[in-house]
């Protein structure tokens, strides 16, 4: 097994954020032809990092690292757009919202590996990499809504674990 040429690298600098599936979308080059579709998410999750802009391990409320696998929910390759999405929980990263994270990559080995990793038509294996993106954190979404006969009002409930919690700074009494 001698080592590989070094492999595709990202086409932007910066990954796309799709808030729709709360994905990091990455984009590679095609100089060595598609991505392969033989890539399943459980072989490659656990060779993606997330870490805090400044490279350092996320952290919850108490100040304890999450392990990554915790933080990353899934990862999708699609060959047809030479695309790998990485789907993150929105739970773990509530108070990450507004601020820059990074995404690192390992390759597997230093060999043109053929599983459990990401892998062109060519054979040639993705370099390791690392990217940072602003993570904009998720809206607060509503559960549900009660009246109060009391104050004549209608109140809306949201949930707690989004990272966007709402603000209270309208003047204005028919804003909310």
């Amino acid at each position: 097994n001698a080592p590989q040429a070094p492999g595709p690298s990202l086409t932007q600098a910066t990954p796309t954020f799709d808030a729709s599936s709360n994905a990091v979308v990455l984009y590679f080059n095609s100089t060595n032809g598609a991505l392969l579709n033989n890539t399943y998410s459980y072989d490659i999750k656990d060779r993606f990092s997330l870490l805090d802009g400044s490279g350092n391990a996320i952290l919850d409320a108490s100040g304890r690292t999450i392990n990554s696998s915790s933080l990353i929910n899934n990862v999708t390759v699609d060959a047809s757009s030479n695309r790998v999405s990485v789907s993150l929980s929105t739970y773990n990263l509530t108070s990450y919202a507004g601020q820059n994270l990074t995404l690192t990559y390992t390759d597997k080995t230093s060999a043109n590996d053929t599983s459990g990793v990401i892998e062109f038509t060519s054979g040639a294996d993705a370099s390791g990499f690392s990217t940072t993106f602003s993570y904009p954190g998720q809206a607060p979404r509503f559960y549900s809504s009660q009246y109060d006969a009391s104050a004549n009002a209608v109140l809306l409930n949201f949930d707690s674990y989004t990272n966007s919690p709402l603000l209270n700074k309208s003047t204005n009494t028919n804003e909310l």
